[in-house]
């Protein structure tokens, strides 16, 4: 650095705004707050207020002057970030979205879990129960969608419209029933499907739309016009299943296809508000079939009048990583006594199957194997077990069908390396933003987290869009609080349990503060003072480890930025200079030369300096 007598002399210097780090004994634990919202929650309407908690490891509690910050406000955040108001962010739709029901226990219970940073060091594991509300109406998506046993019937408008339709044998016995499609309701418990009833369709008045045959008049309609169904022939049965009621249809009279081949009924679905949906129900009279096919593993039992809704189950264990399109290991097999078309049977799920079983697994109709059709994931929210029917029809006209309940148990595997998320400590986040320093932007695309693998190939990269440097400010007593840390493990039981450990170097410490369930909060302290003139960076590496017979490593590469005080002083390159000075020129106007050095990279606020001199005797 260069100056001449009487120029202003530039010396370096850095402004920042002095805060002290909470030291490892000031960590606070984790204290467990829980609040509770309605699904139908509007944007930015207030929650609950963060109550003020006293931390005796702190040793002051939450309050003027403190600061929040969610780890994820991804659903919810605070009104500002000295606020304890905690709002919705965005809108809530616990049916559907499941990155907003993050806990075990859904659909029966839909929760977010989060962590709040404090500015005063505490630690806060916020905890939102999103209660369900009735905002769903029973449908039938599978009409919506053109799938399913449908046919298309004649309305008394005059236009084609979507119905279910079902067979039954003219020679059934009174009190036979059959299975008919589930209606969807995605609200929860009572505010779900809760009961399905026959309500009377009435004939438009307007009869000019649509003038039906004779034929159709006696085979659809009454003599009168007015209901589709003789009173008391059919009725609906609702029977609790472990998807929610089921309904069958039971024919209470003798049926004669020759008398009358077509029903025409409505159906209704009524969830516990009172909300109904509507599906027009076609009932085919058809001539009689001899043997039925019989499931193997049920074959020395009897079925109830009312069709086998329990009993005896089908049981397939299969684990998580099965490939799709894989077929199960076993599945179940019927036989038919009969000859010819009789006697060969064709396999398919029941109407009443659920659509997250259709999605996932689908069935071969000529041997009844069932096939992976979409990953089954246990750990990502996905189902842990399957419970369906299957139905086993004979190639008669109409067909005749068994029944029989499979499950689908999904078991663990150790498939997910250990997570890991490193916070900067908010200290160091606010002081680096008041600095204003070009060293010390917090929001840096910062290169210090990476990832790499097991030996046995297994790894998982830790990728975030944007992230905040790490710092430590230099001079500082060793224990300062560096970032906390967080690893998870979605896996079950050992596979989920991990260990996680510093690389060899002396600069840092890793302290266990608390667990959170699967989630593991760690302390990145500092070991010893640092000096930014002698290194301006620290680097250590984070490996975590699970449990798993086949372990799941990941491993973060963290880098600590170390920030410059003002603790050098500027010093001259010579300790003697020498100048030749003529009897006419002013002194005071004679041009001089010195070198100056300051290693520290501080600015001082007030750049300008006037170099004086004094003369001194020899």
């Amino acid at each position: 650095m260069v100056s001449h007598l009487k120029v202003i002399l530039p010396l370096l210097f850095i402004h920042c705004i002095h805060t002290i780090l909470p030291t490892s004994g000031q960590a606070t634990s984790a204290h467990m707050v829980t609040m509770v919202v309605n699904e139908d929650a509007s944007v930015s309407q207030l929650i609950d207020v963060l109550p003020v908690l006293e931390d005796p490891e702190v040793g002051r509690g939450h309050g003027s002057g403190v600061t929040y910050e969610l780890q994820d406000n991804t659903f919810f955040d605070f009104e500002s970030p000295d606020s304890r108001r905690l709002i919705v962010r965005r809108p809530l739709d616990r049916d559907s979205d499941r990155h907003l029901c993050t806990d075990s226990g859904w659909p029966e219970t839909c929760a977010w879990t989060g962590l709040v940073f404090a500015s005063n060091g505490g630690l806060i594991r916020l905890r939102v129960v999103v209660n369900d509300v009735n905002d769903n109406t029973p449908s039938w998506p599978s009409l919506a969608a053109g799938t399913g046993s449908l046919g298309s019937a004649v309305g008394f408008s005059g236009r084609p419209t979507k119905a279910l339709e079902v067979s039954i044998p003219e020679n059934s016995p009174p009190m036979t029933s059959t299975d008919l499609p589930l209606a969807s309701d995605p609200d929860l418990g009572n505010n779900s499907v809760v009961l399905y009833e026959l309500v009377p369709l009435i004939r438009s008045s307007d009869r000019s739309v649509h003038a039906p045959s004779r034929r159709e008049e006696k085979t659809v309609h009454d003599e009168d016009g007015e209901k589709a169904t003789p009173e008391g022939l059919f009725s609906i049965l609702t029977i609790p299943g472990p998807n929610g009621v089921v309904p069958r249809l039971v024919v209470h009279g003798q049926l004669d296809r020759e008398t009358r081949a077509l029903y025409k009924l409505r159906l209704a679905a009524i969830d516990g508000g009172g909300k109904r949906g509507f599906v027009d129900l076609l009932i085919h009279v058809t001539d009689e079939n001899d043997n039925a096919p019989v499931f193997l593993h049920l074959a020395n039992t009897t079925d109830s009048p009312l069709g086998r809704l329990g009993g005896d189950e089908f049981v397939i264990s299969v684990d998580e990583d099965i490939p799709v399109q894989s077929r199960l290991p076993r599945y179940p097999m019927a036989v038919d006594r009969d000859a010819g078309d009789f006697g060969r049977v064709r396999y398919k799920f029941s109407l009443s199957t659920p659509d997250v079983v259709r999605r996932d697994l689908t069935i071969e109709p000529t041997s009844g194997a069932l096939l992976v059709r979409s990953p089954l994931d246990f750990d990502a929210g996905g189902p842990t077990h399957y419970s369906f029917m299957v139905v086993a029809e004979d190639g008669g006209t109409p067909p005749l069908s068994a029944t029989a309940r499979v499950v689908v148990n999904v078991l663990d595997k150790n498939d997910n390396p250990p997570q890991i998320k490193i916070t900067p400590a908010m200290q160091l986040t606010a002081s680096s933003s008041a600095s204003g320093s070009e060293d010390s932007n917090s929001e840096t695309a910062a290169p210090q987290i990476g990832a790499a693998g097991d030996a046995g190939g297994q790894s998982t990269v830790a990728t975030h869009a944007k992230k905040r440097r790490l710092e430590l400010r230099e001079g500082l007593s060793p224990g300062q609080l560096i970032a906390t840390v967080t690893v998870s493990d979605p896996d079950q039981g050992l596979n989920g349990q991990f260990k996680c450990r510093l690389g060899s170097d002396q600069d840092f410490q890793l302290n266990f503060l608390k667990s959170l369930g699967q989630l593991n909060v760690y302390q990145l302290i500092s070991v010893r003072e640092v000096d930014r003139e002698i290194r301006s960076e620290l680097r250590t590496t984070l490996r975590c480890e699970d449990n798993g017979s086949s372990r799941q490593t990941s491993t973060e590469m963290i880098s600590v930025f170390v920030t410059d005080i003002n603790d050098n002083r500027p010093k001259f390159t010579s300790h003697r200079y020498s100048f030749q000075v003529s009897n006419y020129v002013d002194f005071l106007e004679l041009p001089m030369q010195f070198c100056l050095t300051d290693r520290s990279s501080f600015h001082n606020p007030d750049p300008t300096q006037d170099l004086s001199y004094k003369e001194l005797s020899p």
